[in-house]
């Protein structure tokens, strides 16, 4: 019987892209390699606020029939910090309104969005260090936006799958290394296995 992984998204268009490999990735570091990881595309998420009111339809739908269910989400400088609201608590507080079956629900939040985790593997092209990239509450559109090429916009995913694949093909430690959500969400999910 393989392992079955949804994951939620605020918009599967794009984010499917990036997240659905990574959550991949874990799996295999974890020992399921074989591991069966679906993006929900129904219903149809736009955006965090819809996700959060959503999240206990996506859980009565999909957990029932999952091991594990991620909400992987943008935290677009919205973390706890300096005052500012924190969209993990949000989320974790909304779906503490839901009634729960067998799998486990995990969360992750992209510092500050999931093409974050896409930009790691190309970071020796980008015009700032590392650290200013993680910290820019737009990284999408500085950093992510100008490294697509013209037949990236010709493609579905937008230059998502390219840039990925880069980000992971010095193996998951080093994604974990630059985006150090992944291992929290790495030993979450270890920690259930």
């Amino acid at each position: 019987m393989s392992y079955k992984v949804a994951v939620a998204t605020e918009d599967h268009t794009l984010d499917q892209y990036i997240v659905g490999p990574v959550v991949r990735a874990v799996m295999a570091a974890i020992g399921k390699p074989k591991a069966v990881v679906h993006v929900i595309t129904n219903p149809r998420i736009r955006g965090f606020d819809d996700l959060r009111a959503q999240a206990c339809e996506i859980v009565a739908k999909y957990a029932p029939i999952m091991n594990v269910l991620v909400f992987a989400i943008d935290l677009d400088c919205q973390d706890g910090q300096e005052g500012r609201p924190d969209r993990l608590v949000r989320l974790g507080n909304a779906l503490q309104h839901c009634a729960l079956d067998k799998a486990a629900v995990l969360t992750v939040g992209a510092v500050n969005e999931v093409e974050i985790w896409a930009l790691w593997g190309s970071r020796g092209e980008l015009p700032d260090g590392w650290e200013t990239v993680r910290a820019e509450c737009h990284p999408k559109e500085i950093y992510f936006e100008p490294l697509m090429t013209r037949e990236d916009l010709l493609k579905p995913d937008r230059g998502r799958k390219r840039l990925i694949e880069s980000s992971l093909a010095g193996g998951l430690a080093s994604l974990v290394q630059g985006c150090g959500e992944i291992g929290g969400f790495r030993d979450a999910l270890e920690n259930h296995v």
